[in-house]
């Protein structure tokens, strides 16, 4: 049997992290596809959440960086940089150095502008300000909770799925 050695990248920085609960109201607009058989929310099956985090250097010589992951398909790319103007803000980092992605789970409802005049399309703008405000308190809990940590990683590859011309 032979050993097959990968070598790993480590950093020592300074890491704070948060999450905060971003699941939508009941009533609110969220039909994702075609099949659906309503358009609003009913109910609550699981909480949807954002993760704040925040890195440093150690010795205060290079930048910060911050990156929100939110359980969500995604925003109007206005919508998006107010997230991103609201945790440079929250977090003292520059707007080039925040990242904010998205899970893409259909569980959560599509929030675009052009969605405003369906059933429950109105709730949507009042759900964007709450995960705008929810991220700002996240990106200053995670800045002030800063920790030195050690980050190990490494390029992988996989060819599964990876020819899907058919």
């Amino acid at each position: 049997m032979g050993t097959r050695v990968v070598r790993t990248l480590t950093s020592r920085v300074g890491f704070g992290i948060a999450r905060v609960d971003i699941t939508p109201p009941v009533g609110i607009y969220h039909r994702m596809w075609g099949a659906a058989r309503h358009h609003q929310a009913t109910g609550v099956h699981r909480p949807l959440v954002a993760d704040v985090m925040v890195f440093r250097a150690l010795d205060g010589s290079g930048g910060s960086m911050v990156r929100a992951n939110l359980d969500m398909v995604g925003l109007d790319l206005g919508w998006h940089d107010g997230l991103v103007q609201t945790l440079s803000q929250a977090t003292g980092v520059g707007q080039r150095d925040v990242v904010v992605a998205y899970s893409h789970t259909h569980a959560g409802g599509v929030f675009r502008r052009d969605r405003l005049t369906f059933p429950g399309g109105d709730k949507i703008p009042a759900h964007v300000e709450a995960v705008s405000a929810k991220l700002a308190e996240a990106g200053r809990s995670a800045a002030a909770s800063l920790r030195p940590a050690l980050i190990s990683y490494a390029l992988g590859r996989c060819s599964l799925a990876a020819n899907r011309d058919y």
